[in-house]
């Protein structure tokens, strides 16, 4: 009798037409691919972090699999199917066969498979880094369709231990032949012992505000591909519920890191503001950095385990590399506020987008923070009049004093801040300005300007889009034009005429300031 890799080569073991079969094996998995569809089956293996060592187990497993992918990516994830005996052929070759899961077989099965939909291997994404094809604006849309995934996604009911994965690491680390002689394993341990004290607190509340949650748990480059509906992560962690029930910027920090580690620091960052801009959630990004510096080491204990069994120079030096990224990114300056400025319609959020990867920094909103803070959704309409409901003096102030107490912990971690609000009033821009000077960050005031009949364009222009949080309207910039205070000479300002602007030269105006 084959065994079952080698049964599964033969095309006619499948319900479909197969011409051929292609295998990928890895350390848990035999993967074949059929052309139309994909058929991964889990190897008996029992490592100190996975047990599919019974039939039971690799069978759950891959249920498992299916329901958790099935969040992010259900066109992929067609379902389990079950392997079965069938009537040998002369050759011995037909002792296995491939059927769709019922009551009837799963008490004959010999083994259990997740079948999937095949996509050309081109299409994941870090083949579309290496090949230049992955570009910030189909990064910040995947962001946008993450934070909307994650607010589906079902809330951790139990305690949470951020810590005890981040540490972990360290030990396994340490119990490497490798890991036993490079220093810099105890400097990152320290590191993150201190990140965990700091954020402590914060931890703990977003646990409490439903904001740890059953996430991808494994969420880089290599399992991410671009389908009809945009780029899809695919290939959750599904054996591991405890490394899957994570805060919601553990599983995007995976991705951050994996896009800055192989220098395209755009994509990071250009994700990260998708995300910002979908879910507001200006409180949480501050972990960022930590669950970044995480991810990476993550990396680093995958990569000396490899190492211990290859002995190989690429092993080695990705080890090296995710040991020094993190330690690289304690040494950074403190971050700069920038502040965007000006009317609406005069094309602050449009150049803050397109800052964002280039500078790179994240970008705070106060649109997107502002309904957020009132319970609504980013295009949520407020039915607010000018000056009035969410619009209200005491409640501008507060966004304001919000916006400057999200910035501060970011600069201080060495991120660019860029703040993407109106600052028609000098207290509101004086209020930016006092948080970048407490922390010592230098602080930069972009003013955005444009002829009123373009103003008014483009206000019409986007409410008939609707995909904008703003709820500026004609009677709002009525309303601005009265009141708006000029930036003063003693303001750190940049003026930018945005009806004639490119990104090159606002950029070269920026560097020079």
């Amino acid at each position: 009798m084959l065994s079952l890799p080698e049964a599964l080569l033969n095309p006619a073991v499948y319900p479909h037409a197969v011409e051929q079969v292609e295998l990928i094996e890895t350390h848990l998995s035999w993967v074949f691919l059929t052309g139309d569809y994909v058929y991964k089956v889990k190897k008996p293996v029992h490592f100190d972090f996975v047990d599919f060592s019974s039939l039971a187990r690799r069978r759950y497993f891959c249920t498992e699999e299916v329901r958790c992918n099935r969040a992010f990516a259900p066109e992929l994830y067609l379902g389990v199917v079950a392997i079965v005996p069938a009537e040998a052929s002369g050759d011995g070759a037909m002792n296995w066969v491939v059927q769709p899961l019922t009551d009837a077989n799963q008490g004959h099965a010999l083994e259990y498979a997740v079948r999937m939909q095949q996509f050309d291997g081109a299409l994941q994404a870090d083949h579309l880094l290496a090949a230049g094809a992955l570009e910030p604006s189909e990064m910040r849309r995947f962001g946008a369709r993450l934070a909307s995934q994650h607010a589906q996604l079902p809330v951790l009911n139990r305690p949470y231990d951020a810590g005890e994965a981040i540490l972990d690491n360290f030990t396994t680390l340490r119990g490497t032949a490798v890991g036993q002689t490079l220093p810099q394993i105890q400097q990152l341990q320290d590191v993150a012992q201190k990140q965990l004290e700091t954020f402590d607190g914060l931890l703990k509340a977003r646990h409490a505000a439903r904001c740890v949650r059953e996430c991808h748990g494994d969420l880089h480059l290599s399992n991410l591909a671009r389908l009809q509906d945009g780029l899809t992560a695919f290939d959750c962690l599904e054996f591991d519920e405890d490394l899957r029930n994570i805060d919601f910027w553990c599983d995007a920090g995976f991705l951050f890191m994996d896009c800055c580690v192989r220098q395209r620091e755009d994509l990071a960052y250009a994700f990260v503001d998708g995300y910002l801009d979908a879910g507001g959630d200006y409180q949480g990004v501050q972990l960022l950095p930590m669950f970044a510096d995480y991810r990476s080491v993550v990396r680093a204990k995958i990569a000396a385990l490899r190492y211990e069994q290859t002995g190989a120079d690429e092993d080695q030096s990705r080890l090296l590399m995710h040991l020094d990224w993190p330690l690289h990114r304690q040494d950074r300056p403190l971050g700069a506020l920038w502040v965007m400025c000006g009317l609406s319609g005069s094309g602050k959020s449009y150049w803050a987008e397109r800052l964002v990867p280039t500078m790179p920094a994240i970008r705070l909103r106060s649109d997107v923070l502002r309904k957020a803070t009132h319970g609504l959704d980013r295009l949520q309409p407020s039915g607010s009049e000018v000056g009035e409901g969410i619009y209200q003096a005491h409640h501008s102030a507060a966004l304001y004093e919000s916006l400057a107490q999200h910035a501060a912990p970011l600069l201080t971690q060495g991120e660019h801040v860029l703040v993407d609000a109106a600052c028609l009033r000098q207290a509101q821009r004086q209020t930016l300005y006092d948080v970048a000077h407490a922390v010592g960050a230098k602080v930069h005031l972009i003013y955005c300007t444009a002829p009123e009949g373009l103003l008014r364009k483009r206000i019409q222009s986007r409410a008939q889009i609707g995909t904008d949080p703003s709820e500026a309207d004609q009677a709002v910039l009525d309303w601005q034009l009265d009141h708006f205070e000029l930036p003063g000479a003693d303001e750190p300002v940049v003026t930018v005429d945005t009806s004639a602007m490119s990104v090159e030269r606002l950029l070269q105006l920026l560097h020079a300031d």
